[in-house]
């Protein structure tokens, strides 16, 4: 019992803690890491559905919403560390950081292990499980900035050379798969508009 309630004192942190990137850019109230966390786990439940209804795939939903609600638990300890900044101590030392976060939070727990080895898949993208919570992770950006950009804030241009990059560049996965999250985030990028703004409350 003991290491449950550790690590939902941990979960419960993520309320707290605002995510950094919003506050760089001036957002005053941005969302925390658990509205994130949140929308990104329902965001890869409704991916994990549609995936398998057009046959691209067949992941394990069970999976797919136990990594999306684990993948920035680490930051209940390190904090959210906005991309910007990584590029002063590098991807590898901040994985590490995230790696022995997630050790504090649930090393306690018979199922470790499994945690572990399903936040690897979402960093390294190498199962459609974890492909799914980081596609689900960068959509939740780019609806965010919309939001954000419908409220006034006109200085986000860099979360869309971000999502160009993630969305034509980075993707892993089969062609299918692919073109899939891309046809998602180019509707996202084609309703860059007030009407589809006013829509996200």
């Amino acid at each position: 019992m003991e290491s449950l309630l550790k690590a939902a004192t941990y979960s419960t942190m993520l309320k707290n803690l605002p995510r950094g990137g919003w506050l760089m850019k001036g957002v005053k109230i941005p969302e925390s890491l658990a509205d994130h966390s949140y929308n990104v786990a329902f965001l890869s439940m409704l991916l994990c559905e549609e995936i398998t209804r057009r046959q691209i795939a067949d992941p394990d939903m069970g999976k797919v919403l136990k990594l999306a609600l684990i993948h920035d638990l680490p930051e209940s300890i390190i904090t959210d560390i906005p991309a910007p900044m990584i590029r002063f101590f590098g991807r590898e030392n901040k994985r590490r950081a995230e790696e022995m976060a997630l050790e504090e939070i649930l090393g306690g727990r018979a199922s470790y292990k499994e945690f572990l080895d399903a936040f690897g898949e979402f960093e390294d993208r190498s199962t459609i499980e974890g492909r799914i919570v980081r596609a689900a992770d960068k959509i939740d950006m780019i609806l965010m900035v919309l939001h954000y950009e419908g409220t006034g804030h006109r200085n986000l241009t860099e979360f869309w050379a971000d999502g160009d990059r993630i969305f034509f560049e980075d993707l892993a996965g089969g062609e299918e798969e692919v073109a899939f999250f891309q046809s998602i985030y180019q509707m996202l990028k084609d309703g860059r508009s007030p009407s589809l703004t006013r829509r996200i409350p």
